[in-house]
Parts: structure tokens; C-alpha cells; sequence
């Protein structure tokens, strides 16, 4: 059995390569500027 144990602050995008933290980056930005994702409403439906 393998335990992951976090000593580090450092988060995912620090640990990637800059060119694929800079797409994440873009693609992010896009996501913000194109998609209203905030608020939600919950359908009663589901709970």
C-alpha cells in the first residue's frame, strides 16, 4: 500500500511545465470570460 504524504506547499500549477500552466492559464481566462457557471440553482429534482 503506497501513502501520499504532502510536505510541500507548492501547487500543481508551480510544479508544471510554463508552457502548460500558461495554456491552463488561457484556458481558465477563457472559461471565466465565456461560461457563467456561478450561481448554480440545484434542481429540486436532485436534492
Amino acid at each position: 500500500m503506497t501513502t501520499i504524504t504532502s510536505t510541500s506547499t507548492a501547487t500543481l500549477s508551480d510544479r508544471q511545465h510554463p508552457t502548460i500552466s500558461n495554456l491552463a492559464n488561457r484556458i481558465q481566462a477563457a472559461w471565466s470570460k465565456y461560461l457563467d457557471l456561478e450561481p448554480y440553482v440545484m434542481p429540486e429534482e436532485i436534492g
